[in-house]
């Protein structure tokens, strides 16, 4: 079910990217997710996020295996 599945949380702000509160890169972010077990990322946006940087972040973590993303705000 779905309660079932960790939750990360990924905050995307103009300057700093973090997952879970640790700050990474989006070069790097997708080594912070195993891609082996379901996950679900929950996005939230700081202020002045453009769309493109969205679209980043949303490209480069469509190749982990088994994560699943919502964007909350």
């Amino acid at each position: 079910s779905n309660q079932d599945i960790p939750i990360r949380f990924v905050k995307l702000e103009q300057d700093r990217l973090l997952v879970d509160g640790t700050v990474t890169t989006l070069d790097s972010v997708t080594k912070l997710f195993d891609g082996t077990s379901e996950q679900m990322a929950l996005i939230s946006l700081g202020q002045n996020v453009t769309s493109q940087q969205l679209i980043d972040l949303l490209t480069a973590l469509k190749g982990v295996a088994h994560l699943r993303t919502q964007v909350i705000g």
